[in-house]
């Protein structure tokens, strides 16, 4: 959470997190499911607090990119595109590849 400064992010319109080939695990506990992606969104919603919403969010395998928006942009937001492309060999490689979002 520290590379994540709550105040200079709860000044920014958007924020958008992207990771590639992340090796992040946290530890397993019992009876719990656990998701990577979900535990991500968790953590950056925590330190973000109330000034954003999460907007979008999209995976390809390791892949991530996820945006949040302060309320008043997000009213401004009228399209949002996103898109894909694998890179790895015989699509068969989760990291090898990239998204982008696009929005006006």
């Amino acid at each position: 959470q520290d590379w994540l400064l709550p105040e200079k992010v709860q000044q920014a319109g958007l924020v958008v997190v992207g990771t590639q080939e992340s090796q992040y695990t946290r530890p397993r506990v019992e009876g719990v499911e656990f998701s990577t992606e979900q535990d991500w969104v968790d953590t950056i919603c925590d330190v973000i607090g109330e000034t954003h919403t999460m907007y979008r969010g999209m995976s390809m395998g390791k892949t991530r990119i996820f945006i949040w928006a302060r309320l008043d942009v997000l009213a401004g937001i009228q399209h949002y595109k996103a898109a894909d492309k694998w890179m790895g060999s015989l699509v068969t490689c989760s990291s090898k590849g990239g998204v982008a979002a696009l929005l006006s």
